[in-house]
Protein backbone atom coordinates (compact mmCIF):
# COMPACT_ATOMS: atom_id res chain seq x y z
CA UNK A 1 0.00 0.00 0.00
CA UNK A 2 1.12 3.48 -0.56
CA UNK A 3 2.17 5.30 2.56
CA UNK A 4 2.00 9.05 2.12
CA UNK A 5 3.44 11.31 4.77
CA UNK A 6 2.45 14.90 5.13
CA UNK A 7 4.61 16.92 7.43
CA UNK A 8 2.52 19.18 9.63
CA UNK A 9 5.50 21.40 10.42
CA UNK A 10 5.75 22.59 6.82
CA UNK A 11 2.29 24.18 7.00
CA UNK A 12 -0.54 25.18 4.63
CA UNK A 13 -1.74 28.64 3.81
CA UNK A 14 -5.39 29.03 2.90
CA UNK A 15 -6.76 31.54 0.42
CA UNK A 16 -10.53 31.74 0.33
CA UNK A 17 -12.64 32.64 -2.70
CA UNK A 18 -15.65 31.56 -4.74
CA UNK A 19 -15.62 30.21 -8.33
CA UNK A 20 -16.17 32.71 -11.11
CA UNK A 21 -19.22 32.50 -13.34
CA UNK A 22 -18.48 30.95 -16.72
CA UNK A 23 -15.40 29.04 -15.67
CA UNK A 24 -14.94 25.40 -16.57
CA UNK A 25 -14.54 22.92 -13.72
CA UNK A 26 -10.81 22.69 -14.41
CA UNK A 27 -10.45 26.49 -14.37
CA UNK A 28 -12.31 26.65 -11.06
CA UNK A 29 -10.08 24.03 -9.48
CA UNK A 30 -6.80 25.57 -10.65
CA UNK A 31 -7.68 29.20 -9.92
CA UNK A 32 -5.20 30.98 -7.65
CA UNK A 33 -8.15 32.35 -5.68
CA UNK A 34 -9.43 28.92 -4.66
CA UNK A 35 -8.81 27.79 -1.09
CA UNK A 36 -6.51 24.78 -1.41
CA UNK A 37 -4.12 22.83 0.76
CA UNK A 38 -1.07 21.23 -0.85
CA UNK A 39 0.95 18.34 0.43
CA UNK A 40 4.26 17.41 -1.37
CA UNK A 41 6.48 13.37 -1.33
CA UNK A 42 10.03 11.64 -1.32
CA UNK A 43 11.54 8.16 -1.97
CA UNK A 44 14.08 5.45 -1.42
CA UNK A 45 14.62 2.20 -3.27
CA UNK A 46 12.89 -0.94 -2.03
CA UNK A 47 14.80 -4.17 -2.09
CA UNK A 48 13.66 -7.29 -3.91
CA UNK A 49 12.63 -9.17 -0.78
CA UNK A 50 10.36 -6.32 0.32
CA UNK A 51 8.54 -6.17 -3.01
CA UNK A 52 8.09 -9.95 -3.22
CA UNK A 53 6.84 -10.08 0.37
CA UNK A 54 4.21 -7.47 -0.45
CA UNK A 55 3.04 -9.51 -3.44
CA UNK A 56 2.87 -12.72 -1.44
CA UNK A 57 0.86 -11.30 1.45
CA UNK A 58 -1.62 -9.19 -0.50
CA UNK A 59 -5.22 -10.42 -0.46
CA UNK A 60 -8.51 -8.81 -1.27
CA UNK A 61 -11.75 -9.61 0.53
CA UNK A 62 -13.98 -6.94 -1.01
CA UNK A 63 -15.23 -5.43 2.24
CA UNK A 64 -13.03 -2.49 3.17
CA UNK A 65 -10.10 -3.21 0.99
CA UNK A 66 -6.62 -1.84 0.57
CA UNK A 67 -3.63 -3.86 -0.59
CA UNK A 68 -1.46 -2.68 2.27
CA UNK A 69 2.29 -2.40 2.52
CA UNK A 70 4.96 -1.57 5.05
CA UNK A 71 7.13 0.73 2.93
CA UNK A 72 7.97 4.10 4.45
CA UNK A 73 10.09 7.07 3.63
CA UNK A 74 11.92 10.25 4.53
CA UNK A 75 10.87 13.85 4.79
CA UNK A 76 11.28 16.09 1.77
CA UNK A 77 11.96 19.73 2.48
CA UNK A 78 9.31 22.27 1.48
CA UNK A 79 9.41 23.19 -2.21
CA UNK A 80 8.59 26.82 -1.61
CA UNK A 81 5.39 26.52 -3.63
CA UNK A 82 2.58 28.54 -2.07
CA UNK A 83 0.49 26.39 0.29
CA UNK A 84 2.95 23.53 -0.16
CA UNK A 85 3.36 20.81 2.47
CA UNK A 86 5.65 17.82 1.86
CA UNK A 87 4.55 14.17 1.85
CA UNK A 88 6.81 11.19 2.46
CA UNK A 89 7.30 8.27 0.13
CA UNK A 90 9.40 5.15 0.14
CA UNK A 91 10.51 2.88 -2.66
CA UNK A 92 8.09 4.16 -5.31
CA UNK A 93 5.64 2.13 -3.26
CA UNK A 94 4.27 4.10 -0.33
CA UNK A 95 3.05 7.66 0.16
CA UNK A 96 2.10 8.88 3.61
CA UNK A 97 1.60 12.04 5.63
CA UNK A 98 2.07 13.31 9.13
CA UNK A 99 -0.98 14.52 11.03
CA UNK A 100 -1.52 15.82 14.54
CA UNK A 101 -4.39 14.26 16.49
CA UNK A 102 -5.77 16.11 19.51
CA UNK A 103 -4.86 19.48 20.94
CA UNK A 104 -1.86 20.24 23.11
CA UNK A 105 -2.03 21.03 26.79
CA UNK A 106 0.20 23.77 28.16
CA UNK A 107 3.83 22.65 27.98
CA UNK A 108 2.66 19.48 26.23
CA UNK A 109 3.96 17.92 23.02
CA UNK A 110 1.84 17.45 19.86
CA UNK A 111 0.74 13.88 19.12
CA UNK A 112 2.01 13.25 15.59
CA UNK A 113 1.28 10.23 13.37
CA UNK A 114 2.43 9.06 9.95
CA UNK A 115 -0.69 7.99 8.03
CA UNK A 116 -1.22 6.40 4.63
CA UNK A 117 -3.14 8.61 2.21
CA UNK A 118 -5.49 5.95 0.88
CA UNK A 119 -8.28 6.37 -1.69
CA UNK A 120 -9.15 2.69 -1.25
CA UNK A 121 -10.64 3.00 2.26
CA UNK A 122 -12.62 5.62 4.17
CA UNK A 123 -11.67 5.61 7.85
CA UNK A 124 -9.03 7.42 9.86
CA UNK A 125 -7.26 5.37 12.52
CA UNK A 126 -4.13 5.65 14.63
CA UNK A 127 -2.71 3.37 17.33
CA UNK A 128 -4.07 3.98 20.82
CA UNK A 129 -1.96 3.92 23.97
CA UNK A 130 -3.40 0.49 24.85
CA UNK A 131 -2.13 -1.19 21.69
CA UNK A 132 0.29 -3.96 22.69
CA UNK A 133 1.15 -4.93 19.11
CA UNK A 134 1.99 -1.35 18.07
CA UNK A 135 5.46 -1.49 19.60
CA UNK A 136 7.26 0.69 17.06
CA UNK A 137 4.49 3.18 16.41
CA UNK A 138 3.40 6.48 17.86
CA UNK A 139 0.37 6.01 20.14
CA UNK A 140 -2.50 8.40 20.79
CA UNK A 141 -3.18 9.19 24.45
CA UNK A 142 -6.62 10.79 24.73
CA UNK A 143 -5.93 11.79 28.34
CA UNK A 144 -3.43 14.33 27.02
CA UNK A 145 -5.92 16.09 24.71
CA UNK A 146 -8.45 18.52 26.23
CA UNK A 147 -10.60 18.29 23.07
CA UNK A 148 -11.04 14.49 23.26
CA UNK A 149 -14.64 13.25 23.38
CA UNK A 150 -15.35 9.67 24.45
CA UNK A 151 -17.33 7.38 22.13
CA UNK A 152 -16.15 3.83 22.80
CA UNK A 153 -17.97 2.00 19.99
CA UNK A 154 -16.21 -1.17 18.83
CA UNK A 155 -14.18 -0.78 15.62
CA UNK A 156 -12.70 -3.33 13.23
CA UNK A 157 -11.57 -2.97 9.64
CA UNK A 158 -10.27 -5.63 7.25
CA UNK A 159 -7.63 -4.60 4.72
CA UNK A 160 -5.99 -6.65 2.01
CA UNK A 161 -3.03 -7.45 4.23
CA UNK A 162 -4.83 -7.95 7.53
CA UNK A 163 -7.13 -6.39 10.11
CA UNK A 164 -6.93 -3.78 12.84
CA UNK A 165 -9.38 -3.34 15.70
CA UNK A 166 -10.04 -0.99 18.58
CA UNK A 167 -12.66 1.60 19.51
CA UNK A 168 -14.03 4.91 18.24
CA UNK A 169 -13.04 8.28 19.70
CA UNK A 170 -13.54 11.91 18.69
CA UNK A 171 -10.97 14.70 18.67
CA UNK A 172 -9.53 17.48 16.57
CA UNK A 173 -6.82 16.78 14.00
CA UNK A 174 -4.62 18.90 11.79
CA UNK A 175 -2.80 18.24 8.56
CA UNK A 176 -0.48 21.09 7.75
CA UNK A 177 -2.40 24.27 8.59
CA UNK A 178 -5.72 22.58 7.85
CA UNK A 179 -7.43 22.05 11.20
CA UNK A 180 -10.51 19.86 11.64
CA UNK A 181 -12.26 20.50 14.94
CA UNK A 182 -14.42 17.37 15.34
CA UNK A 183 -13.41 14.07 13.79
CA UNK A 184 -14.46 10.57 14.75
CA UNK A 185 -11.65 8.08 14.26
CA UNK A 186 -10.46 4.77 15.65
CA UNK A 187 -7.95 4.20 18.41
CA UNK A 188 -6.48 0.88 17.34
CA UNK A 189 -5.62 -1.55 20.13
CA UNK A 190 -4.64 -4.54 17.97
CA UNK A 191 -2.82 -4.90 14.65
CA UNK A 192 -3.04 -8.43 13.28
CA UNK A 193 -0.90 -8.11 10.15
CA UNK A 194 2.88 -7.90 9.89
CA UNK A 195 2.50 -5.07 7.37
CA UNK A 196 0.99 -2.96 10.15
CA UNK A 197 3.06 -4.26 13.07
CA UNK A 198 6.44 -3.68 11.38
CA UNK A 199 5.47 -0.83 9.08
CA UNK A 200 7.08 2.55 9.69
CA UNK A 201 3.70 4.21 9.17
CA UNK A 202 1.36 4.52 12.14
CA UNK A 203 -2.15 4.62 10.70
CA UNK A 204 -4.37 5.17 7.67
CA UNK A 205 -6.13 8.27 6.36
CA UNK A 206 -9.02 6.97 4.24
CA UNK A 207 -10.07 9.08 1.24
CA UNK A 208 -12.77 6.81 -0.19
CA UNK A 209 -16.53 7.41 -0.25
CA UNK A 210 -18.50 7.46 2.98
CA UNK A 211 -20.50 4.42 1.80
CA UNK A 212 -17.67 2.06 2.83
CA UNK A 213 -16.75 3.79 6.07
CA UNK A 214 -16.81 1.35 9.00
CA UNK A 215 -19.43 2.28 11.63
CA UNK A 216 -20.73 4.93 9.20
CA UNK A 217 -18.10 7.31 10.53
CA UNK A 218 -17.76 10.53 8.55
CA UNK A 219 -14.46 10.27 6.61
CA UNK A 220 -11.88 13.00 7.26
CA UNK A 221 -12.18 14.56 3.78
CA UNK A 222 -15.97 14.80 4.22
CA UNK A 223 -15.40 16.46 7.57
CA UNK A 224 -13.15 19.06 5.94
CA UNK A 225 -16.09 19.85 3.68
CA UNK A 226 -18.59 19.90 6.57
CA UNK A 227 -16.43 22.40 8.44
CA UNK A 228 -16.12 24.62 5.32
CA UNK A 229 -12.34 24.39 5.19
CA UNK A 230 -12.12 24.03 1.39
CA UNK A 231 -14.02 25.65 -1.48
CA UNK A 232 -14.46 22.57 -3.66
CA UNK A 233 -15.23 18.93 -2.85
CA UNK A 234 -12.09 17.85 -4.66
CA UNK A 235 -8.61 16.56 -3.96
CA UNK A 236 -5.89 15.74 -6.46
CA UNK A 237 -2.78 13.57 -6.36
CA UNK A 238 0.61 13.66 -8.02
CA UNK A 239 3.02 10.83 -7.16
CA UNK A 240 6.69 11.32 -7.88
CA UNK A 241 9.14 8.74 -9.16
CA UNK A 242 12.38 8.06 -7.28
CA UNK A 243 14.22 7.55 -10.57
CA UNK A 244 13.42 11.02 -11.93
CA UNK A 245 12.02 13.44 -9.34
CA UNK A 246 13.51 14.92 -6.20
CA UNK A 247 10.03 15.39 -4.79
CA UNK A 248 7.96 12.49 -3.54
CA UNK A 249 4.63 13.85 -4.70
CA UNK A 250 1.77 16.13 -3.74
CA UNK A 251 -1.84 15.96 -2.66
CA UNK A 252 -4.02 19.07 -2.95
CA UNK A 253 -7.22 19.38 -0.93
CA UNK A 254 -9.81 21.64 -2.55
CA UNK A 255 -8.30 21.98 -6.02
CA UNK A 256 -5.60 21.00 -8.50
CA UNK A 257 -1.95 21.91 -9.09
CA UNK A 258 -1.43 22.77 -12.79
CA UNK A 259 2.34 22.58 -12.26
CA UNK A 260 2.01 18.82 -11.95
CA UNK A 261 0.21 17.86 -15.15
CA UNK A 262 0.39 18.52 -18.88
CA UNK A 263 -2.58 19.10 -21.21
CA UNK A 264 -6.21 18.79 -20.26
CA UNK A 265 -7.83 16.70 -17.55
CA UNK A 266 -10.12 13.99 -18.96
CA UNK A 267 -12.94 12.78 -16.71
CA UNK A 268 -14.50 9.38 -16.10
CA UNK A 269 -17.65 9.08 -13.96
CA UNK A 270 -17.67 7.00 -10.80
CA UNK A 271 -19.85 3.95 -11.43
CA UNK A 272 -20.16 2.62 -7.89
CA UNK A 273 -19.62 4.78 -4.83
CA UNK A 274 -17.28 3.12 -2.40
CA UNK A 275 -13.86 3.13 -4.00
CA UNK A 276 -13.11 5.71 -6.69
CA UNK A 277 -14.30 3.16 -9.23
CA UNK A 278 -14.64 3.97 -12.95
CA UNK A 279 -15.54 1.90 -15.98
CA UNK A 280 -12.57 0.43 -17.83
CA UNK A 281 -13.20 0.58 -21.57
CA UNK A 282 -10.19 -1.55 -22.42
CA UNK A 283 -6.78 -2.80 -21.29
CA UNK A 284 -4.41 -4.04 -23.97
CA UNK A 285 -0.82 -4.77 -24.99
CA UNK A 286 0.15 -4.65 -28.65
CA UNK A 287 -3.49 -4.53 -29.71
CA UNK A 288 -4.42 -7.63 -27.70
CA UNK A 289 -7.22 -6.90 -25.27
CA UNK A 290 -7.28 -8.44 -21.79
CA UNK A 291 -10.73 -7.08 -21.00
CA UNK A 292 -12.78 -10.05 -19.79
CA UNK A 293 -16.42 -9.30 -19.11
CA UNK A 294 -17.44 -10.66 -15.71
CA UNK A 295 -20.38 -13.07 -15.40
CA UNK A 296 -23.62 -11.55 -14.03
CA UNK A 297 -23.68 -11.81 -10.23
CA UNK A 298 -25.72 -10.37 -7.40
CA UNK A 299 -24.41 -6.89 -6.76
CA UNK A 300 -22.09 -6.99 -9.77
CA UNK A 301 -22.03 -4.32 -12.47
CA UNK A 302 -21.68 -6.66 -15.45
CA UNK A 303 -18.69 -4.82 -16.90
CA UNK A 304 -15.03 -4.25 -16.06
CA UNK A 305 -14.12 -1.44 -13.67
CA UNK A 306 -11.04 0.03 -12.04
CA UNK A 307 -10.65 1.30 -8.48
CA UNK A 308 -8.13 4.14 -8.65
CA UNK A 309 -6.23 3.50 -5.44
CA UNK A 310 -3.37 5.55 -4.00
CA UNK A 311 -3.11 2.94 -1.25
CA UNK A 312 -2.04 0.12 -3.57
CA UNK A 313 1.51 -0.12 -4.87
CA UNK A 314 0.81 -2.38 -7.85
CA UNK A 315 -1.87 -3.06 -10.47
CA UNK A 316 -4.13 -5.88 -9.36
CA UNK A 317 -6.59 -8.01 -11.32
CA UNK A 318 -7.90 -11.57 -11.19
CA UNK A 319 -5.46 -14.47 -11.26
CA UNK A 320 -6.33 -15.62 -14.78
CA UNK A 321 -5.88 -12.19 -16.37
CA UNK A 322 -2.66 -11.50 -14.49
CA UNK A 323 -1.26 -14.85 -15.63
CA UNK A 324 -2.18 -14.12 -19.26
CA UNK A 325 -0.54 -10.68 -19.26
CA UNK A 326 2.60 -11.78 -17.47
CA UNK A 327 3.01 -14.80 -19.72
CA UNK A 328 2.70 -12.60 -22.80
CA UNK A 329 5.39 -10.18 -21.58
CA UNK A 330 7.78 -13.04 -20.86
CA UNK A 331 7.54 -12.93 -17.07
CA UNK A 332 8.25 -15.95 -14.88
CA UNK A 333 6.38 -16.62 -11.65
CA UNK A 334 8.59 -17.10 -8.62
CA UNK A 335 7.68 -19.74 -6.07
CA UNK A 336 6.86 -18.76 -2.51
CA UNK A 337 6.40 -20.77 0.70
CA UNK A 338 3.41 -18.52 1.42
CA UNK A 339 1.77 -19.31 -1.90
CA UNK A 340 1.52 -17.04 -4.90
CA UNK A 341 4.72 -15.20 -5.67
CA UNK A 342 5.99 -12.37 -7.82
CA UNK A 343 6.28 -12.36 -11.59
CA UNK A 344 9.77 -11.35 -12.73
CA UNK A 345 10.93 -10.07 -16.12
CA UNK A 346 14.51 -10.15 -17.48
CA UNK A 347 15.77 -6.65 -16.75
CA UNK A 348 17.39 -6.32 -20.17
CA UNK A 349 13.98 -6.86 -21.78
CA UNK A 350 12.07 -4.12 -19.93
CA UNK A 351 12.78 -1.29 -22.37
CA UNK A 352 11.59 -3.39 -25.33
CA UNK A 353 8.21 -4.29 -23.79
CA UNK A 354 5.17 -2.98 -25.62
CA UNK A 355 3.01 -0.41 -23.82
CA UNK A 356 0.25 -1.58 -21.50
CA UNK A 357 -2.70 0.65 -22.41
CA UNK A 358 -5.64 1.41 -20.12
CA UNK A 359 -8.71 3.15 -21.52
CA UNK A 360 -10.98 5.23 -19.28
CA UNK A 361 -13.67 7.64 -20.46
CA UNK A 362 -12.79 6.90 -24.07
CA UNK A 363 -9.14 7.99 -23.72
CA UNK A 364 -6.04 5.79 -23.79
CA UNK A 365 -3.47 5.93 -21.00
CA UNK A 366 -0.36 3.96 -22.00
CA UNK A 367 2.30 2.67 -19.60
CA UNK A 368 5.77 1.89 -20.91
CA UNK A 369 7.62 -1.22 -19.75
CA UNK A 370 9.59 0.81 -17.20
CA UNK A 371 6.26 2.02 -15.76
CA UNK A 372 4.74 -1.40 -15.15
CA UNK A 373 7.90 -3.31 -14.23
CA UNK A 374 9.56 -2.42 -10.91
CA UNK A 375 13.36 -2.57 -10.74
CA UNK A 376 14.56 -3.51 -7.25
CA UNK A 377 17.90 -4.36 -5.66
CA UNK A 378 18.95 -6.42 -2.65
CA UNK A 379 22.43 -7.49 -1.49
CA UNK A 380 23.90 -6.51 -4.83
CA UNK A 381 21.30 -8.45 -6.82
CA UNK A 382 18.81 -6.72 -9.12
CA UNK A 383 15.38 -8.03 -10.08
CA UNK A 384 12.63 -6.63 -12.29
CA UNK A 385 9.16 -7.42 -10.98
CA UNK A 386 5.93 -7.05 -12.91
CA UNK A 387 3.43 -4.68 -11.32
CA UNK A 388 0.58 -6.82 -12.69
CA UNK A 389 -0.46 -9.18 -9.92
CA UNK A 390 -3.45 -11.46 -9.47
CA UNK A 391 -5.76 -12.07 -6.52
CA UNK A 392 -9.02 -13.89 -5.87
CA UNK A 393 -12.04 -11.57 -5.86
CA UNK A 394 -15.47 -12.07 -4.27
CA UNK A 395 -18.30 -12.61 -6.76
CA UNK A 396 -19.77 -9.14 -6.36
CA UNK A 397 -16.42 -7.59 -7.34
CA UNK A 398 -15.66 -9.80 -10.34
CA UNK A 399 -14.31 -7.61 -13.12
CA UNK A 400 -12.71 -5.10 -10.73
CA UNK A 401 -9.11 -4.00 -11.25
CA UNK A 402 -7.19 -2.13 -8.56
CA UNK A 403 -5.09 0.49 -10.31
CA UNK A 404 -2.37 1.64 -7.96
CA UNK A 405 0.83 3.61 -7.88
CA UNK A 406 2.51 2.04 -10.92
CA UNK A 407 -0.17 3.81 -12.97
CA UNK A 408 -0.52 6.88 -10.76
CA UNK A 409 3.14 7.88 -11.08
CA UNK A 410 2.51 8.34 -14.80
CA UNK A 411 -0.87 10.10 -14.52
CA UNK A 412 -2.07 12.94 -12.34
CA UNK A 413 -5.48 12.15 -10.84
CA UNK A 414 -8.32 14.32 -9.55
CA UNK A 415 -11.07 13.02 -7.24
CA UNK A 416 -14.25 15.10 -7.55
CA UNK A 417 -17.02 14.44 -5.03
CA UNK A 418 -19.52 16.76 -6.70
CA UNK A 419 -22.67 15.12 -8.08
CA UNK A 420 -22.25 11.39 -8.56
CA UNK A 421 -18.47 11.66 -8.40
CA UNK A 422 -15.81 11.40 -11.09
CA UNK A 423 -12.08 10.87 -11.52
CA UNK A 424 -9.93 13.08 -13.72
CA UNK A 425 -6.75 11.92 -15.49
CA UNK A 426 -3.90 13.90 -17.06
CA UNK A 427 -0.30 13.16 -17.96
CA UNK A 428 1.82 13.90 -14.89
CA UNK A 429 4.53 16.53 -15.23
CA UNK A 430 7.66 16.21 -13.07
CA UNK A 431 8.82 19.16 -11.04
CA UNK A 432 12.42 19.27 -9.90
CA UNK A 433 13.58 21.20 -6.86
CA UNK A 434 17.07 21.93 -5.57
Amino acid sequence: MKLATILAAAGFAAVGAKPLVGQTREQELTSSSVKTFRLPLKKKEADTDQVITRVQTSTFDGTDVTVASAYVGNYLQSTGVEHGVPLKDYANAQYFAEIQVGTVEEDGKPQLFKVIMDTGSSNLWVPGKGCLTCLWHAKYDHDKSPTYVENGAEFKIQYGSGAVSGFVSQDAFSIGDLQVKQQEFAEVTKESALAFVFGKFDGIFGLGFDTIAVNQIVPPFYQMINEHLIDHKVFSVWLGNIDFEKEGGEIVFGGMDPAHYDGQVTWAPVVRKGYWEVKMDNVAIGGKSYLTQPPPTDGGLGYVTAAIDTGTSLIVTDEETATAINTDIGATKQSSPLGGGAWTVPCDAVDSLEPLVFTFGGKDYPLEGRDYVLKTSSFGQTACISAIQGIQLPDRLKGLWIVGDSFLRKYYTVYDLEGDGRVGFALAAPRQVD
